[in-house]
Formats: structure tokens, C-alpha cells, sequence
């Protein structure tokens, strides 16, 4: 699980699938990165404005 730490320093956020939910604070934790988990019916359907949404979100814009 600690593989993203190598590569957080090239994002500016963190978006989890569903089914990691349960590491979303230790993520956060570890990165430092805004860090979210993407809806289930989001991840599903590959909902990409709604995901594009919860970036930004995110980023603050």
C-alpha cells in the first residue's frame, strides 16, 4: 500500500476506488494530497464529468 507515497509528489490529488475506501485517511496521512474516494455508482458507470467534479472539488476551484 505505500507505492502511491513514491508517486504522490507528480499529482495534485488523490482519488481512491470504492472498494479502498477504508485507506482513504491513511492516504491522506501519508501523501498530504487532497484525497477523496470516487462514488461507487461514479466508479461504475465511469462517470467522468462527475468525477472531473470531485476533483475539483478537491483542488478548490
Amino acid at each position: 500500500m505505500n507505492t502511491y507515497k513514491k508517486m504522490c509528489d507528480h499529482y495534485d490529488c488523490i482519488l481512491l476506488g470504492p472498494q479502498m475506501s477504508y485507506q482513504r485517511d491513511n492516504v491522506a496521512t501519508g501523501s498530504g494530497l487532497p484525497t477523496a474516494v470516487i462514488p461507487p455508482a461514479d466508479y461504475v458507470m465511469a462517470n467522468c464529468p462527475n468525477i472531473f467534479k470531485l476533483i475539483n472539488q478537491l483542488l478548490g476551484e
